[in-house]
């Protein structure tokens, strides 16, 4: 095999089958570093489940499918998946995973226990976002066959090399969890806050029985189009589907909001989609400008509200998208958008849906959602402070979307030889 001097580090690397790799490791396949336990595996039918309902994890091709009373393996493995995976989703969504202990597995996956001189983990961050679409069978449902898995190759340094490496991405998979972890913990805070804050408000004392529950005596009821104000169309949908297709669409020009912009109290500024500025003008009707809330009425969950951001000045929303435009002096947006996404929206929306396929609210509805409404200042309190705990979970986001990118960044080049670990 050709060997050339690394520039960035001055090791020996040698070109094989799995790329380039340091002289001293070797290509090793599947089968020379695991066993394949499948013949133990035991798939279960949900009538089956449902009487051996108890605590052991019952694993499918991606994960734990549910919870049953008996074990068929109590090892340290590695599942990949068979059929089901996410073969072609391999950069951004894992096709193995590690389990430990007592639990059973269905035929959906693959099941591997690392051989001697072969360190599990290591195996693992080769295989978990590995493009194997070369060794996957066609057909209606993608298959990763038992003889093509035992062909998959992988490189091979030493053991202890394997250990030393895998213990440092497993180091930074633990702080990613428990940003993870964090993240939830505050969810649950502000999902408790929104509960507490929402009813009660802040420093109340005497509380009235109303149609949505009890609330504070001097809050006041509303339709949600009596809440937002005197602006002209406060609450518009975007127009009928004729009216507005994909055929319309444009790599640039005016943009357009659709469903998947929108998220709990987070507008997400990806896969944008434009129009040209004379369609623009022809549905202004359906407009929105920064600043206002923007509503899903189609989808599960239905009612999902957040607000455009400064930077998109204005645009067009599509037929399953309700523009909410607040005037300030008669509410605050932020608080508005709070109560849509907590259990008053919610509740009010669900009962309303229309349809089963692609269950739906109409504009009507929207517009007719009762709501509770603080004075002013009241609702710009709780909006600050449901506000804070947003920006404490963006934050924690973010720290968890840069461990994730080190992680990528070491696994490039440690599981590649490209830079060395000292053992």
């Amino acid at each position: 095999m050709n060997q050339f001097d690394s520039l960035k580090t001055g090791e020996k690397f040698k070109k094989t089958e799995v790329g380039e790799i340091p002289v001293d490791w070797e290509v090793v396949k599947i089968e020379d570093c695991c066993d394949i336990l499948d013949s133990q595996r035991i798939p279960l039918n949900d009538t089956e489940r449902r009487v051996m309902k108890g605590d052991f994890p019952y694993y499918g091709a991606n994960g734990i499918l549910d919870k049953i009373n008996d074990y068929i393996f109590d090892d340290d493995l590695i599942l990949i998946a068979e059929d089901g995976g996410y073969f072609e989703d391999y950069k951004y969504r894992p096709i193995a995973y590690l389990i430990s202990g007592k639990c059973w597995v269905n035929n959906h996956a693959h099941v591997l226990r690392s051989k001697k001189y072969f360190f599990r983990e290591w195996i693992f961050y080769n295989v978990v976002h590995k493009n194997i679409i070369s060794y996957i069978g066609g057909g209606t449902r993608s298959k990763l066959n038992q003889k093509e898995l035992r062909a998959i190759t992988i490189p091979a340094p030493p053991i202890h090399e394997q250990k030393k490496i895998a213990e440092i991405l497993s180091a930074i998979n633990e702080a990613i969890e428990k940003k993870t972890q964090i993240i939830e913990k505050i969810k649950e805070l502000k999902k408790g806050l929104m509960q507490e804050l929402l009813t009660k408000g802040i420093g109340h004392r005497k509380f009235k029985k109303t149609e949505i529950g009890e609330i504070p005596v001097d809050w006041v009821i509303k339709t949600l189009i009596n809440a937002v104000g005197i602006n002209n169309n406060p609450i518009v949908a975007g127009p009928f589907g004729s009216n507005l297709k994909v055929e319309d669409y444009r790599d640039t020009g005016v943009p357009i909001i659709r469903l998947q912009n929108i998220e709990y109290c987070k507008f997400i500024n990806k896969n944008i989609k434009y129009i040209s500025i004379k369609k623009a003008d022809e549905l202004n009707y359906h407009s929105f400008k920064k600043g206002d809330i923007i509503l899903a009425k189609l989808g599960d969950p239905i009612g999902k509200t957040c607000i455009i951001p400064e930077s998109m000045e204005k645009g067009i929303v599509v037929a399953d998208v309700v523009r909410i435009r607040i005037d300030e002096q008669f509410s605050h947006k932020k608080f508005i958008m709070y109560i849509l996404n907590s259990f008053y929206g919610k509740k009010q929306l669900n009962r309303e849906i229309i349809g089963t396929t692609r269950p739906r609210v109409n504009l009507y509805q929207v517009r007719n959602i009762v709501i509770p409404c603080p004075p002013l200042a009241e609702q710009k309190k709780i909006a600050n402070i449901l506000s804070s705990v947003d920006n404490e979970i963006e934050n924690e986001i973010v720290n968890k979307e840069r461990l994730i990118y080190i992680k990528k960044g070491l696994m490039q080049v440690l599981l590649t030889g490209k830079v060395r670990v000292k053992v």
